[in-house]
C-alpha cells in the first residue's frame, strides 16, 4: 500500500477589527478541506516580556513547592504579586518627596566657641517637622526653653533629629535613630516626636507622665 502525505498551504487573510486570520488548506490527492484559524488580538490582555531565570537554593525547594500548590500552579502570578507588595512597602521609604537637606553643624572650638567651628552638612530625606525657632520648640518643662527641633525621615528610613538654640546657646546637633521610640528613649522631647510622627503617618504614642 502506498501512503501519500497530504500537501497543505497557509495563507494570511485580512480580518479587520477581529484579529489575524489564517487559512490552512489541506490538499490530499482526491479531496480538499479548508480550515480557517482565527487568532484574536489580545493587545490589552497579553504583554510579551523577556524571560527571567530564577535560581532556587536546594534548602528552599519545599517552600517553592508549597507556594506553587497554594498559587494553583501559577508561580509567575505569585511572584508578581509578591513583587508588587514589596514595591508598595519600599516606595514610601525611598524617593517619595526626598530632597537634599542641608543643616548647619559645628565642632567645639576651645578658644572662640562653636560658631568658629560651624560647617554645613547634607543628607537626603524629607522634613516631617521643619526646624523653626518660633514653632518647633517643646513645652515639656525639663528641656531648654530656647531649644527648637527639626525631624526628618532619611532615605534609609531613619529618623534624623536636628536641634539648635534660638540664641545659639549651644552648638547645633544632628542625631539619627532607627525609630521614634528610640529617639524618645535617647531624650528627644515626646511632644516634638508626636508632631513628626503624625506627619509621617507612623504609629507612635506619646507617653504622658500623669
Amino acid at each position: 500500500m502506498v501512503v501519500t502525505r497530504p500537501r497543505f498551504s497557509l495563507q494570511r487573510l485580512s480580518a479587520p477589527g477581529v484579529g489575524v486570520l489564517f487559512e490552512l488548506r489541506l490538499l490530499p490527492l482526491d479531496f480538499s478541506i479548508n480550515i480557517r484559524i482565527l487568532i484574536r488580538s489580545l493587545q490589552k490582555e497579553v504583554m510579551l516580556v523577556p524571560n527571567k531565570t530564577i535560581y532556587i537554593r536546594e534548602a528552599d525547594r519545599d517552600v517553592w513547592e508549597k507556594a506553587e500548590k497554594l498559587a494553583g500552579g501559577s508561580v509567575s502570578a505569585l511572584l508578581t504579586e509578591a513583587l508588587r507588595r514589596y514595591i508598595e512597602t519600599k516606595e514610601p521609604e525611598e524617593g517619595v518627596g526626598m530632597e537634599t537637606i542641608e543643616v548647619e553643624l559645628a565642632y567645639s572650638h576651645e578658644r572662640y566657641g562653636w560658631e568658629e567651628g560651624a560647617y554645613p552638612a547634607q543628607f537626603v530625606g524629607r522634613w516631617l517637622l521643619y526646624p523653626d525657632p518660633d514653632e518647633t520648640g517643646t513645652s515639656e518643662p525639663e528641656y531648654d526653653a530656647g531649644a527648637y527641633y527639626g525631624v526628618a525621615l532619611t532615605q534609609r528610613a531613619q529618623i534624623a533629629v536636628y536641634m539648635r538654640h534660638v540664641n545659639d546657646g549651644f552648638a547645633p546637633t544632628l542625631r539619627v535613630y532607627s525609630s521614634f521610640d528610640e529617639a524618645e528613649q535617647e531624650g528627644v522631647p515626646a511632644d516634638v516626636l508626636a508632631r513628626a510622627a503624625s506627619a509621617a503617618g507612623a504609629d507612635y504614642v506619646q507617653k504622658l507622665d500623669i
